[in-house]
């Protein structure tokens, strides 16, 4: 049973999956948060080995916590209801963008392709426990088939807004491009795309990228990053995330250091060791804001909460509230034996850098369908 908005209870029937041949084809749940639960479990166990690890299930526990807290359990599960309406109207669903791919919620059920604990994505970047703000949550849609409530010959269609979330429809021209391409090839050679199964490392697909032949595929034909792929050749998904990221950030000057260390060039050094977890996979620059936040969280022992006003404070240079963080920052670096002068290295690297990083869910996001338009195009050039 659950409560409507006026204190009367009503009962849902909600249909699932007709694979789950051990339950009902029909499950009635008492609440949104239990029935949000029973998704996303299933839909866990879709995505990994069963038994799930330790870590997922702290994870969901976490995120259904913090969305309940939040007062949106309700409205993700309205969505989770319009996600699977469109899918079965033949409308294709993108990555996801914005913070969204940063919650493995999302992720399980079905709202958003990335996994965010295999790229190292943060919750609280989507939605912060400790200091919650309005969540939102944009959903990039083709233009093929019957999206519910969408309107016709608008771009984005508003879906809910209220103080605590909001929820809109983002058509996208790539993705029903992406969608029509995979129904030529499922027409012609009788073979089923499954974008999630589409390998990140095809090295084909990178040579292909390394060359030139972006073709239609998104952020893949500015010219920007035609040149820094002349000179770094990319080799890896997490090169196409660092070119896309250094677009995005348009922090040129970021542009020799990346290049020299990523030939081999110039030595990658850290300025504390306990660095090095966290922006290896940059090459020691810091380039994404949730590397800050992590750092944050190691170096001084700050919250999820403190961590994200610092993130914020930096950003957008607020003087008042940097001051006041840095004060804790170098307090609690100190605490934990660091050396004061290292620490203001730290924080003075932070206050120059900061303006240019980047939200790195929104650029898994954006990097994962400029690479699958790139795979279509390498492996099905005639499609």
């Amino acid at each position: 049973m659950i409560k409507s908005t006026n204190g009367q209870k009503r009962k849902r029937e909600l249909k699932i999956s007709s694979s789950l041949s051990s339950r009902p084809n029909t499950i009635c749940f008492e609440t949104p948060k239990d029935y949000l639960l029973y998704q996303a479990t299933k839909g866990a166990e879709e995505r990994y080995c069963a038994p799930l690890s330790t870590e997922i299930q702290q994870r969901l526990a976490l995120e259904l916590r913090a969305v309940e807290e939040a007062g949106i359990t309700p409205q993700i599960a309205m969505l989770h209801e319009q996600i699977v309406k469109a899918k079965q109207q033949g409308v294709l669903i993108g990555n996801g963008r914005g913070t969204a791919p940063s919650s493995l919620l999302l992720y399980l059920l079905g709202i958003t392709r990335v996994d965010p604990l295999k790229h190292g994505l943060l919750f609280e970047r989507f939605l912060n426990p400790d200091t919650p703000t309005k969540v939102s949550i944009d959903i990039e849609v083709s233009e093929r088939g019957t999206l519910p409530q969408r309107k016709e010959d608008h771009p984005y269609t508003l879906l809910y807004d209220s103080d605590a979330i909001r929820i809109g429809w983002l058509t996208l021209s790539h993705l029903t491009w992406l969608q029509d391409r995979m129904e030529q090839i499922k027409h012609r050679l009788g073979k089923e795309i499954q974008l999630g199964a589409i390998p990140t490392d095809d090295p084909d697909t990178l040579q292909s990228i390394g060359k030139e032949r972006g073709g239609r595929c998104y952020l893949l034909q500015a010219p920007r990053l035609q040149q820094l792929w002349k000179e770094i050749k990319p080799d890896s998904f997490n090169d196409l995330m660092l070119s896309i990221a250094i677009l995005y950030s348009k922090g040129q000057e970021i542009v020799p250091t990346y290049i020299a260390r990523k030939q081999g060039k110039e030595p990658i050094n850290y300025l504390l060791p306990v660095m090095e977890p966290y922006l290896s996979e940059t090459y020691g620059i810091t380039l994404y804001q949730e590397q800050i936040m992590q750092l944050a969280k190691a170096i001084a022992n700050f919250s999820s909460g403190e961590s994200d006003r610092l993130r914020l404070a930096l950003y957008r240079g607020l003087t008042d509230e940097s001051a006041k963080m840095r004060s804790q920052f170098l307090a609690g670096g100190q605490k934990q034996g660091y050396d004061k002068i290292i620490l203001e290295k730290v924080w003075s690297e932070w206050v120059r850098i900061a303006p240019l990083t980047v939200n790195k869910s929104h650029i898994v996001g954006a990097t994962l369908l400029a690479y699958q338009m790139s795979y279509l195009n390498t492996h099905y050039p005639v499609e």
